[in-house]
């Protein structure tokens, strides 16, 4: 004797419920087959990608390798860097974009200028003491390669050293074509437009260049760089917990 299962829409919320014959319809020698006959398709459940267990080799070489790149089981990776889900742009730009700020390298991290809270002269007491560095990053809005470097004084040095810094950052990225971006700080302008001018001398590859700053009072514009600034923030915070 054949019992079928079957599950009414109401029922579905609670369970399966039998509807089989009871203890009299059937004999004791009869034997009673219950077969399912839910044929309906259930969607697909979509599950995470579990990135696993590292093995403590690999703990080991991520952790000398300075923490870079970013690993998601690196719990000092995530304390470090971890901010929120990433957010992608919605167009990218035929020009490729290469934007330059300045930051200071202090006892409780990285800071800008604005979180500095220092005047002019506390400032620059403060980088003779040792207690500021001041450092530049380049970031390239197209490829996100960013550099970090110490720098001796603001804009345009003597030396050159920071001219030739920005000069072999530009070679080393190989766009023919690129603009760099500044805010409107005058000694940063004044080492743009002179690294504009070296890298047309020195760069045959380079088929067009130029500057560009954004709008007076303008926080938002040169976002892309305070990116990389809250990047690199975000390494040395981690290498040093």
């Amino acid at each position: 004797m054949l019992c079928k299962a079957r599950r009414t829409t109401a029922e579905r919320g609670y369970g399966d419920r039998l509807l089989c014959p009871t203890s009299d319809e059937v004999g004791d020698n009869e034997e009673i087959q219950v077969q399912d006959e839910l044929d309906e398709e259930s969607e697909h459940v979509k599950v995470a990608v579990d990135p696993g267990q590292p093995t403590k080799k690999q703990v080991e070489e991520h952790r000398t390798r300075g923490h870079v790149p970013y690993r998601s089981w690196c719990r000092w990776c995530n304390l470090g860097r971890g901010r929120c889900l990433q957010h992608h742009a919605k167009t990218t730009p035929v020009v490729p974009i290469v934007g330059l700020d300045y930051f200071f390298l202090t006892e409780s991290g990285i800071q800008t200028r604005a979180e500095l809270q220092m005047t002019d002269d506390e400032l620059s007491d403060a980088r003779v003491k040792g207690d500021v560095v001041k450092c530049i990053i380049v970031r390239c809005l197209k490829s996100k390669a960013i550099f970090s470097h110490v720098v001796p004084v603001k804009g345009v040095d003597e030396d050159g050293f920071v001219v030739d810094l920005v000069v072999n950052i530009i070679e080393w990225l190989g766009h023919p074509r690129l603009i760099l971006k500044s805010d409107n700080e005058p000694a940063i302008k004044a080492l743009v437009r002179t690294s504009l001018e070296m890298a047309k001398v020195e760069d045959n590859t380079i088929e067009q260049i130029s500057s560009e700053s954004p709008p007076a009072y303008d926080s938002q514009a040169n976002g892309g760089v305070e990116v990389g600034i809250r990047i690199v923030r975000g390494v040395l915070r981690t290498l040093k917990l």
